[in-house]
């Protein structure tokens, strides 16, 4: 047999809407899109409240530090910093280090150089060339009198590395680590959070307080982002039975990529909350749609049956 011709049909049930078929198509329309939202809410997950997301933050050595060195004696304790107003503080205490950035060779472009003092030279190195520094190779040498004996050295740069050291005698420290931020909340999806742009250390003040470490470090620990040392290895080098003419510190800090906490915004909760409901209500859908086919065409509940052909 051929065929020549065809022509759907299409058959529609017909009631009042305050009929018995009227509630029953009502509730299963309910029943349909209704349970699939309380899954998906009562599931956990909803409503994405907060996200991550993979970073390279840019991260810059501003050139400013203060170094502490710690003698058998407090009041014999050296130090040196970028903040003049410290200096003063320490008066005769003084001891002003030799300070270079040394570059790999590996480095991919030029370094950023910018003088501390008259034999300094500082650098960041970009060693992927992609716009964004990587590391940090920071050595200083610190001239010391032979009675003078360094038991422990404190020192802070703009992202507050604080190095402990051990209680022998030593004539220099080497140390390799990277440098992370720690968040105590998401930061906002858009926008700038300026809250916490003043400086630790107040350049302009001659009070001793204003440069009291653990002052300091109390009122930078209360800020939503912070940096801080991980995946550190740091040797401890102690005095030979020669002379000590020199305190060296030897810094390797990487920065590498961070996973940054973020509140998301409203468009980007939304997508995510209308993944998570259609998933759910597809499957209620094809269940009434049988569930309702098999009540009308059986005439359950008494419906006008009427037959178009297109």
């Amino acid at each position: 047999m051929w065929n020549l011709h065809q022509e759907p049909i299409n058959i529609r049930y017909q009631a009042s809407p305050f009929s018995k078929a009227g509630v029953f198509y009502i509730s299963a329309l309910i029943l349909t899109f209704i349970p699939p939202l309380l899954i998906a809410y009562r599931s956990q997950g909803f409503w994405q409240r907060v996200d991550t997301y993979r970073e390279q933050p840019e991260i810059h050595f501003q050139h400013e530090l203060v170094l502490y060195l710690e003698t058998l004696l407090p009041d014999k304790s050296l130090g040196w910093s970028t903040f003049k107003n410290y200096n003063q503080l320490l008066q005769d205490r003084v001891r002003v280090p030799f300070i270079q950035e040394s570059i790999p060779i590996h480095s991919m472009q030029a370094c950023i150089l910018h003088c501390t003092q008259k034999n300094s030279q500082t650098s960041e190195t970009d060693w992927n060339g992609d716009g964004k520094l990587d590391g940090l190779n920071l050595t200083l040498t610190i001239p010391i009198a032979n009675e003078e004996q360094i038991r422990g050295i404190t020192l802070l740069l703009l992202f507050d590395v604080k190095l402990h050291t051990s209680v022998f005698d030593g004539s220099g420290i080497s140390m390799s680590a990277d440098l992370v931020l720690h968040q105590k909340q998401p930061v906002a999806s858009k926008g700038r959070d300026s809250r916490f742009r003043e400086p630790i250390f107040d350049g302009s003040s001659l009070n001793p307080e204003t440069f009291k470490f653990s002052k300091v470090l109390q009122q930078y620990a209360k800020r939503n982002l912070t940096t801080r040392l991980s995946n550190q290895y740091s040797t401890w080098t102690r005095c030979g039975s020669g002379l000590n003419q020199a305190f060296s510190v030897d810094i390797q800090i990487q920065y590498p990529e961070q996973t940054i906490s973020y509140t998301p915004g409203i468009w980007q909760v939304l997508k995510w909350a209308w993944v998570q409901y259609l998933s759910i209500a597809i499957v209620f859908m094809a269940i009434f749609r049988q569930f309702r086919s098999h009540v009308f065409t059986s005439q359950v509940f008494p419906v006008v049956r009427r037959k178009d052909t297109f």
